[in-house]
């Protein structure tokens, strides 16, 4: 990790890779010979995050992992193994945020919702939904607990209440499902939010500030109305 760039007073913009070492064949003019040399290379790619939240934008380098979720994996881990966090009474987790787009869209146009559950963590206590979320937390702490699940069960379930439900959790990267009949279905069927990675696309040329607007425009999409 490298590269750290002060954005504002609370985001920050940085690099994150490894170094590795490459066979490199290259022919030496003076002895006329071919030879093979072991030069290390150090693919990296470009992360911002906001401090306030603790959301994350990575992205994408297949040099570095071959899907999102590994980075996102091998930068948890990364902090993980590094002194000052070993050092302190801190946890700290990595995870995703989901595009619940897909899944809300369903809900909606379900003919009927039977079942609904959401699995949760400790989420950021800056960012939580205070109806739902905060009394959860609460709760999940005073049990001295890491992971918590509460659900409904009814003949019909309100598809507006639980998409308000559903985006909330998402943007703390919690896990939503349901069981619901759609229109081009026989029967009732789980369905999960977790259908494509949240994200966005910035070409090179754009500037930091540029990509952390983009990141928290689209992170708070999440927000509206949750």
């Amino acid at each position: 990790m490298g590269n750290v760039h002060e954005i504002s007073s609370r985001a920050i913009a940085f690099r994150i890779g490894r170094e590795s070492p490459t066979l490199k064949e290259s022919f030496d003019p003076v002895s006329h010979d071919f030879k093979k040399l072991n030069e290390p290379i150090g693919p990296s790619s470009l992360a911002v995050l906001d401090l306030h939240l603790g959301v994350l934008a990575i992205a994408m380098r297949s040099s570095l992992a071959a899907s999102p979720e590994l980075l996102g994996k091998r930068f948890d881990a990364l902090l993980r193994a590094s002194g000052p966090l070993i050092e302190s009474s801190y946890d700290l987790h990595v995870g995703e945020i989901y595009d619940p787009s897909d899944f809300i869209e369903k809900l909606r146009s379900a003919y009927k919702i039977k079942m609904f559950f959401v699995n949760f963590r400790r989420p950021n206590p800056t960012d939580i939904n205070k109806w739902f979320q905060e009394p959860l937390q609460n709760a999940l702490a005073q049990a001295e607990g890491e992971k918590g699940s509460v659900g409904f069960d009814g003949e019909s379930l309100n598809s507006e209440t639980l998409a308000s439900i559903s985006k909330a959790f998402s943007a703390t990267g919690d896990e939503v499902r349901a069981k619901m009949q759609l229109p081009d279905e026989n029967g009732l069927r789980w369905h999960k939010n977790k259908s494509s990675l949240l994200g966005f696309s910035a070409d090179d040329s754009v500037s930091l500030s540029a990509i952390y607007e983009e990141m928290m425009s689209v992170y708070g999409q999440l927000k509206e109305e949750s």
